[in-house]
């Protein structure tokens, strides 16, 4: 609270996003990955949870990211929107570097059957439930853009 020079009170309010548990978007050996950062796995993990709530065994609270007591396609989305636009999605290898091995690996994504496995998560840049062309058209944009740099 501040008051102006010309006498009027004047109230301030920073709005700070909490996630559960003070989660940072990596699920480590949950996911089945040991990698220290936001991947593919992690989205394959959420994916793999959907559907549990706060009652059951599978449920984890740290992908609970809108705090209403189950997983759902809203903690998804907001894993997605919180998370991997600073993951560098097109480091499919998750080695913190875009290579040839990344291209690689999307080509086999593309050729996957469509579904919550890592890979065909990964490179389902659009959401729609499908690896295709303007996955594709995304993924090299992306790719030939930061090919031999370093993901933050």
């Amino acid at each position: 609270i501040t008051i102006d020079t010309d006498g009027l009170l004047s109230l301030s309010i920073e709005v700070v996003q909490q996630f559960a548990n003070g989660h940072d978007g990596d699920f480590g050996p949950a996911s089945g990955s040991l990698n220290p950062k936001v991947c593919y796995d992690d989205r394959a993990y959420i994916a793999s949870i959907i559907g549990s709530s706060i009652n059951d065994a599978g449920y984890d609270p740290r992908a609970d990211f809108d705090l209403d007591g189950d997983i759902d396609a809203a903690d998804y989305n907001l894993f997605h929107e919180l998370f991997e636009e600073a993951a560098c999605r097109a480091d499919f290898d998750c080695d913190g570097q875009i290579t040839l091995i990344d291209l690689l690996n999307f080509q086999s994504a593309l050729t996957a059957q469509t579904g919550t496995t890592g890979l065909a998560l990964q490179a389902d840049y659009n959401n729609d439930g499908s690896v295709d062309f303007l996955d594709l058209l995304e993924f090299n944009a992306e790719w030939s853009a930061t090919l031999g740099t370093m993901c933050p």
